[in-house]
């Protein structure tokens, strides 16, 4: 089926946007009749970008994050010791400007110089050194990607060396990701309440506001080490309702906004106002199983509603071929991506599911299985409501709770539910495996204990040579044949974006990235 609007599509996977067009015109806008988020802001001095995203951001400190949407905050208003490059992902030099390995579990990185975080505290080695030994915390998030590291040490201000517990293939490019973010260490003791609506970092922007659920607001760091941004200002707008920011968006008073309702899309190209981008990010969305039910803890009914979902239907009605079909936890352009793809193929049979369900010896018809979709994208809602009707095809019956984001992830750690359609960032094959599925996650959503898996992924990520992306087909082959989830599609994000709007940059993370827009 051809795609319903021809985007132009490089093979860079970092775009950047220069959309030149006419000038909007903007004010008095009514949306329709649907009322403003309580966060609104109204139509935009100069100088100030308005962004607008779904799902609420939870946490400004990036060793405690909680979701997806606090990505934004960290891409914008921090910086890592290095950055991933977004055409290899491969690491490139941000606050450190170069790097050795000394040994296999040793390396050396050399600090740039002469750069402060907001508050005016020195980023030298020793606040490097403070940062990830916070970030070795027993209750940090950070911690399924500093699993490896032992010690860091500081032997003079502008060198800092890390040593691994073991080898490990992606010792320098887990320092890339978001959570990883550097904060000045004078805010290490202000308190949880204070970090919960505070960040000080050394990024392009200084988070001057934090609304709770409504509203961040981002100031132009003029002092920024790669040169200031040319906006003043973003304010960072929590608006759930996808046709809400879409209205904003072509009245003029929004600039940026993350997933227009997908019918909508093929339209807003031809809008003199605003147009959309689709930018593939390294980003899937899954249907997590809560493992240790009673009903999916049977792997005869997990397979049973995996041959029940029809993904081919998900991805061509539902996203509109938006997004990509999955038959992995990762995309084919995250790291090592190509490379351990899997050879479990994933089958669609509704008459398989149903004899599945007569052998699993469990009594579909007097239970009600529960939904949790994640709505933090676009179609999410359409997406678990085609998937209550293909179970139902098959007698499994299921309520879907369409909730706020905070509500969504309790349910996730208290285990109250059985499907929990989701997205989630896969750059590589040891940071998702480890973040979605390891008993040691401070995500450990689906549950699952299986002292093989996590032997397994350790052994591929100590292994620095080729073998160990078999190693990786291996863990992934396991979890598809015992179905202890369910791929859909790898996400395409698809930004609205006004056609003032030049130099936007976004990340295969998936972040919007700010310091080079400027309004034209």
């Amino acid at each position: 089926m051809p795609r319903p609007y021809p985007f132009g599509m490089t093979r860079r996977r970092f775009l950047t946007v220069a959309a030149a067009g006419a000038a909007a015109a903007t004010g008095g806008a009514t949306y329709g009749g649907v009322l403003r988020s309580p966060g609104w802001a109204a139509a935009a001095p100069a100088g100030t970008l308005n962004f607008a995203i779904a799902a609420t951001p939870l946490s400004p400190d990036p060793h405690y994050q909680q979701t997806g949407a606090d990505y934004h905050v960290y891409g914008n208003v921090m910086d890592r010791l290095v950055e991933l490059d977004p055409a290899t992902l491969n690491p490139k030099p941000s606050l450190a400007v170069s790097w050795r390995a000394v040994d296999e579990t040793t390396y050396e990185f050399k600090l740039r110089r002469d750069v402060r975080f907001h508050d005016g505290t020195p980023m030298d080695a020793n606040a490097v050194k403070l940062n990830f030994e916070r970030m070795l915390g027993a209750d940090t998030t950070t911690r399924s990607f500093t699993a490896r590291y032992k010690a860091v040490f500081a032997p003079d201000l502008e060198t800092l060396v890390i040593k691994l517990n073991a080898p490990y293939a992606y010792a320098v490019f887990n320092l890339g990701f978001y959570q990883m973010s550097l904060i000045s260490p004078a805010t290490f003791n202000k308190g949880k309440e204070w970090l919960a609506t505070h960040a000080v970092g050394t990024g392009p922007f200084l988070l001057k506001e934090w609304v709770n659920g409504q509203r961040m607001v981002f100031e132009r760091n003029p002092n920024y080490w790669g040169g200031p941004p040319k906006i003043d200002q973003v304010v960072l707008q929590v608006i759930p309702d996808d046709n809400t920011r879409l209205a904003a968006l072509k009245a003029g008073d929004l600039h940026v906004m993350v997933d227009p309702p997908i019918p909508a899309v093929k339209g807003l190209l031809a809008d003199p106002v605003a147009t959309a981008l689709k930018l593939p990010v390294a980003r899937t969305y899954f249907v997590m199983y809560q493992l240790q039910d009673a009903v999916m803890s049977n792997v005869k009914v997990r397979q049973a509603v995996s041959m029940a979902i029809n993904r081919d239907a998900l991805v061509q009605f539902v996203s509109n071929d938006l997004n990509r079909l999955a038959n992995n936890i990762i995309p084919p352009e995250a790291r090592d991506g190509r490379d351990t793809r899997p050879g479990v193929k994933i089958e669609y049979n509704p008459d398989k599911a149903q004899a599945l369900l007569r052998e699993s010896g469990v009594d579909v018809s007097t239970r009600r299985l529960t939904i949790v979709p994640e709505m933090s994208i676009s179609g999410a809602r359409d997406t678990a409501l085609a998937i209550q009707e293909d179970l139902k095809k098959v007698g499994v019956q299921t309520d879907v709770l369409f909730q706020e984001n905070a509500q969504i992830q309790q349910h996730y750690k208290d285990g109250t539910y059985h499907l929990g359609p989701q997205s989630w960032l896969t750059a590589d094959p040891d940071s998702a495996l480890r973040r979605i599925f390891s008993s040691r996650s401070p995500w450990h959503y689906p549950r699952l204990q299986d002292p093989t898996f996590e032997q397994r992924v350790d052994q591929a990520s100590t292994t620095l040579d080729a073998k160990r992306l078999a190693l990786y087909r291996t863990v992934f082959d396991d979890l598809l044949e015992k179905a202890e989830y369910l791929p859909l599609y790898h996400k395409n994000e698809i930004v609205g974006v006004n056609r003032k709007v030049k130099g936007l940059q976004w990340s295969p993370l998936s972040v919007g990235l700010f310091r080079g827009v400027s309004l034209g």
